[in-house]
C-alpha cells in the first residue's frame, strides 16, 4: 500500500500489538521529496500478523526480501479476491440480460429456415449486444494492466440496450 510520512521510515520494523502478536512492517521504494518547503516520505508499505517471539525483528533483517515478498504476495490475493468479488456480484447483477426468456425473443414456429431465421437473428444480436459486451469487459478484468492494484470496472449499458 501506497504510504507517506513526514517522518524517514525503516525499511523493517517490528510494532508490538496486542495479545502476543506483532505485525512485521516492509516498506520499500522509500523516496524522499520536498513539499512546501517540509520533507516528505513516500514508500509502499506492507504488513503481516505473526505471533510475537523474541528476536523477531532480527530474523525478519536476515531474510527480508522472502518476508517482502510473502507480504507482497498475500496483498495481491486480498485484493484480487476483492475486485473478482465486486466483477461477480455485477456479473450476476446481470444475469437476466442475457436469459433468452429475458431478451424479448419469440420462439421460432414452424421448421423451414426462413421461419428460423429471426430467431437466430435475435440470438446473434443478444449475444453480440451491448450487455454481452459489458459481460466480457467485467470477465476480462483480471486481465487489465495493474490488477489488482488499478481496475477500471465498465459501465453498464442503458436499461434500453
Amino acid at each position: 500500500m501506497k504510504t507517506e510520512s513526514n517522518i524517514k521510515p525503516e525499511a523493517v520494523a517490528v510494532d508490538i500489538c496486542a495479545n502476543g502478536i506483532a505485525e512485521v512492517v516492509l516498506r520499500e521504494n522509500i523516496i524522499e521529496e520536498e513539499r512546501d518547503g517540509e520533507i516528505v516520505y513516500t514508500y509502499d508499505e506492507y504488513r503481516t500478523p505473526v505471533p510475537f517471539r523474541e528476536n523477531l525483528l532480527e530474523n525478519v533483517k536476515k531474510t527480508a526480501d522472502a518476508w517482502l515478498t510473502a507480504a507482497k504476495n498475500a496483498e495481491y490475493a486480498e485484493l484480487a479476491a476483492k475486485v473478482r468479488a465486486k466483477r461477480d456480484a455485477l456479473l450476476k447483477a446481470s444475469d437476466e440480460r442475457m436469459c433468452l426468456d429475458r431478451i424479448n425473443l419469440s420462439p421460432a414456429t414452424g421448421t423451414s429456415f426462413a421461419s428460423w431465421l429471426e430467431f437466430l437473428k435475435g440470438i446473434a444480436s443478444a449475444i453480440g449486444g451491448a450487455w454481452a459486451k459489458y459481460r466480457q469487459a467485467l470477465r476480462d478484468i483480471p486481465a487489465q494492466p495493474g490488477f489488482p492494484y488499478s481496475v477500471e470496472f465498465p459501465k453498464p449499458p442503458s436499461e434500453d440496450e
